[in-house]
């Protein structure tokens, strides 16, 4: 699906009078939601519809497809620059009429290209010395970053090389001379998350060291997964290189993680019930193969807690952080993944992982760990809900607590996990009131839909994600089943 008209002839379909900021209806084939066929998709608001010319890798021949881009803010709008797509947002269905022009060269051109290359490549070596290397020889001030050394809102950052070659949702020359960085937001296991500006916007940027090379490279080659763009999964916007450190630039949300919600603050069911959706809708979409040229491997997260789920301005959830992450294409041979199997928290670890049983040859195997996590993150939701007590008419809420507060320390390790998840079969505590009501009563039939000991027993993110959405068409039915 990535491919677009140039910038020129994007700006003159969105700046017609008749261009809209509201949800289209786009033509859709070969690209559709949940591979439905010759039908149509909607676009969220800001978004886009797209023709694109895509190689069968069957036949090797060029085939039209049509379908639903993302709003610019979550990348539709990189996604509509290659030539072979073209992208409008003019009215319902103005895709299924637009055409693509393919370049092609002729027998006559030939010829003339054969001594027209060199010379353009002679001129742009010449450009790259005059705008790259020049500058960089007679540069006399260079800083040397450190993560220790970010006390100061004034500090700047520097790049001694040249750019990557990779695209990205920004094409930079150095990113990484234009940040400023500002106070520490985050620590993980690989770096230091740092609030920064870039353009008087405010981004995340998260650094790591020059040992943590490989991590910083891993990650980012998760985050610029084709078809990866979702409104529940953050946002990616550059990677660049800074003298002995590395940048991982995210978007920034002021909110903080889930965690930081839920330690602060007491939820309304409403809220729980957008937060658990849209953390289903981000899953389901990173659990999703798409095949197609291009298409998306699935995407196992490996490391899903409440720390590493942000909270948007508009109150949903987003998945972030995938320096652990596997990747999956069913065409191609093997999983692509990063260390071994005992990885991520150990408090959020499903048995599987805990007994070390879980088969590493099988994706899907991975997806159900993750499930198993999400199971926990959705009972700490639940947990801090406040909800009417029918008899009493009391309010009821509780402090904020994490997954097994109860029965292991604030930092078990894997052994203390195995003994409490695996030999005991202990699970966190499902209240009573919460069945009094619909959304809680819901969501604790998926909880233990998913902490299931058999990976196999668990719901998919597919179906979770499908049973939670069946909220918003009946919130009277107590007795709704797991779809």
């Amino acid at each position: 699906m990535i491919g677009a008209l140039l910038t020129g002839d994007i700006l003159e379909h969105t700046t017609k009078e008749n261009s809209t900021f509201r949800n289209l209806t786009c033509y859709c084939d070969g690209d559709c939601p949940d591979n439905m066929i010759n039908s149509s998709c909607l676009t969220r608001p800001g978004g886009y519809c797209f023709t694109a010319i895509v190689q069968n890798e069957v036949t090797k021949r060029n085939e039209f497809i049509y379908g639903c881009m993302p709003p610019r803010q979550n990348g539709g709008w990189w996604m509509c620059l290659p030539k072979n797509v073209t992208c409008c947002d003019i009215d319902d269905y103005c895709n299924q009429n637009l055409t693509i022009k393919i370049p092609t060269i002729s027998n006559e051109s030939t010829h003339d290209t054969v001594y027209t290359i060199p010379i353009i490549i002679i001129i742009i070596l010449c450009f790259i010395v005059l705008t790259v290397i020049f500058p960089l020889l007679i540069r006399k001030k260079k800083v040397t970053l450190c993560v220790e050394s970010f006390s100061s809102r004034d500090e700047r950052t520097n790049q001694s090389g040249g750019p990557e070659p990779f695209m990205t949702r920004l094409k930079q020359r150095s990113i990484a001379d234009e940040i400023q960085l500002e106070n520490v937001i985050g620590r993980g296991k690989y770096g230091h998350i740092f609030l920064g500006y870039w353009r008087n916007e405010k981004v995340a940027v998260k650094v790591f060291c020059e040992e943590e090379k490989a991590s910083w490279e891993y990650e980012a080659d998760v985050y610029k997964t084709v078809l990866l763009p979702h409104e529940n999964i953050l946002g990616y916007i550059a990677s660049d290189i800074s003298c002995s450190q590395m940048f991982l630039i995210t978007e920034y949300y002021e909110n903080g993680s889930l965690y930081d919600l839920l330690s602060n603050d007491i939820i309304e069911t409403d809220q729980l019930q957008l937060l658990a959706l849209s953390l289903m809708l981000g899953l389901s979409h990173l659990h999703k193969e798409i095949v197609g040229n291009p298409g998306k491997p699935g995407i196992a997260h490996r490391n899903i807690k409440s720390k590493n789920i942000l909270v948007k301005n508009n109150a949903q959830c987003c998945l972030s952080d995938f320096g652990l992450a596997v990747k999956y294409h069913s065409n191609e041979s093997g999983i692509q993944a990063k260390g071994d199997m005992q990885v991520g928290t150990a408090r959020y670890m499903a048995p599987e992982i805990l007994n070390k049983t879980l088969n590493q040859e099988i994706f899907e195997e991975y997806k159900q760990a993750d499930m198993y996590a999400v199971s926990l993150v959705l009972w700490e939701m639940a947990h801090r809900c406040r909800i009417l007590n029918t008899d009493t008419k009391a309010i009821i809420f509780n402090d904020y607590a994490l997954p097994y507060y109860d029965e292991v320390p604030e930092d078990p390790s894997i052994d203390v996990m195995r003994i409490t998840v695996c030999d005991q079969g202990l699970r966190p505590i499902i209240s009573a009131s919460w069945q009094e009501n619909n959304i809680l009563s819901t969501l604790s039939k998926v909880m233990e839909e998913c902490w299931k000991p058999n990976p196999a027993a668990r719901l998919t993110a597919l179906r979770a994600k499908k049973t939670i959405q069946r909220l918003d068409g009946d919130l009277t039915d107590p007795s709704m089943e797991i779809v």
